[in-house]
C-alpha cells in the first residue's frame, strides 16, 4: 500500500494544478510563527525545547488522525496517507519548472526564460553570476529536499513521517529569518532537520551516482566530504550537490570549455541533464520501493 499511495501521490501532484495549492501549507506556516509568538521574551523556549513544542502536536495530530481513520475503515486511513503525503511534497515542482525553462529556451522567449531561471536559482544566485550554475544546484537540491527526502520518511513512518520532514524544512527556513535573539532556537531547528535529511541525503547522492557516472559522482562526495567545514546539518545539501553535478560530469565538461563564458547553449544542455539525472534517480527509488515491497520490508 505504501507503493501504491506514493504512486498515486505523484500522479495527483502531477496531473490535478489544484494540488499545487495544497503543497503551500500557509497554514502550518502560520501556525508556527503564531507559535513562536507566543513564546517570546520567555528563554526556555528559545531552543530545542521551543522546536519541540512548535513541531510535536503537528505531528501527534497526524499520527493520531491516520490511526483514527484506519481503524474506523482501513481504505480512509488510506486515503489520508495519501492526502499528506500530496500536500508534504513540494511546495514547488521543480521538473515542472524546468519543463517551463526548457520550453521558453525553445520557444526563443527571452523574457520567459529570465522569469523562470530567476524562479529556479531562488536565493541561492549570486548577483552578478550566471544564473545557470545555481539552477543546476537547485534541480538536484529541490529534487531531494522537495521529493525524495519526504518519501524516503513516508516508506519509514507513513504519513507522520512525511509532515515531522516537511515540516522540519519549513520551520529551519523559518527560523534563518529569525532575529539573533532567537539564534538557539534557529540552530535547534536545523540540527531537527539535519538529523531528518542525514540519511535520505546519502541516499539522494548514492541514487544520483548509480543513475549517472558513479566513479565522478563518488569523487566528487568524497573531495567535499573531506572539505568539510564541521557544519554536517549544512553537508547534507552540499553532498548531494557534489554527487549529482559529479554524476553529471559537470566539472569535466567545463574544463573542455575554451570560451571565457559558457556559452547559454551549454548551461541549458547541462538543466536537461540534471532533469534527466533527477528523474532516472526517482525513478530507481521507486524500484526499490517495490522490491522492499516484494520482499515484505514494508507494507
Amino acid at each position: 500500500m505504501t507503493l501504491i499511495a506514493i504512486l498515486l501521490s505523484l500522479a495527483i501532484s502531477r496531473m490535478i494544478e489544484a494540488a499545487h495549492g495544497w503543497r503551500r501549507l500557509d497554514w502550518l506556516a502560520n501556525y508556527a510563527d503564531w507559535a513562536r509568538s507566543r513564546m517570546a521574551g520567555e528563554s526556555v523556549w528559545n531552543g530545542p525545547l521551543g522546536v519541540f513544542v512548535i513541531v510535536a502536536p503537528v505531528v501527534f495530530v497526524t499520527g493520531w488522525l491516520h490511526a483514527t481513520l484506519s481503524d474506523w475503515l482501513g481504505m480512509f486511513g488510506f486515503a489520508f496517507a495519501v492526502v499528506v503525503l500530496v500536500a508534504s511534497i513540494g511546495p514547488r515542482d521543480v521538473d515542472k519548472q524546468v519543463e517551463h525553462l526548457l520550453d521558453a529556451w525553445g520557444r526563443n522567449d527571452a523574457d520567459a526564460v529570465n522569469d523562470q531561471l530567476a524562479g529556479l536559482a531562488g536565493d541561492s544566485h549570486a548577483p552578478g553570476l550566471p544564473r545557470e550554475p545555481a539552477v543546476i544546484h537547485n534541480i538536484l537540491a529541490g529534487t531531494h529536499t522537495q521529493l525524495l527526502g519526504i518519501i524516503f520518511w513516508f516508506v519509514v513512518l507513513g504519513p507522520i513521517g512525511a509532515v515531522a520532514y516537511r515540516f522540519s524544512v519549513m520551520v529551519a527556513q523559518a527560523a534563518r529569518h529569525y532575529s539573533d535573539d532567537w539564534r538557539s532556537f534557529t540552530n535547534a531547528a536545523e540540527v531537527l532537520h539535519g538529523v531528518l535529511d542525514w540519511i535520505p541525503s546519502r541516499l539522494t547522492a548514492l541514487g544520483y551516482g548509480i543513475t549517472g557516472s558513479f566513479v565522478d559522482a563518488l569523487h566528487s562526495w568524497r573531495n567535499v566530504a573531506e572539505a568539510g567545514n564541521g557544519d554536517w546539518v549544512a553537508n547534507n545539501r552540499t553532498i548531494v550537490i557534489a554527487s549529482g553535478t559529479g554524476a553529471l560530469q559537470l566539472e569535466a565538461a567545463l574544463a573542455g570549455i575554451t570560451d571565457d563564458e559558457p556559452p547559454r547553449e551549454f548551461w541549458f544542455g547541462q538543466i536537461s541533464a540534471a532533469q534527466a539525472l533527477s528523474r532516472r534517480t526517482i525513478v530507481l527509488w521507486l524500484a526499490m520501493i517495490a522490491i522492499l515491497t516484494l520482499a515484505g520490508w514494508t507494507r
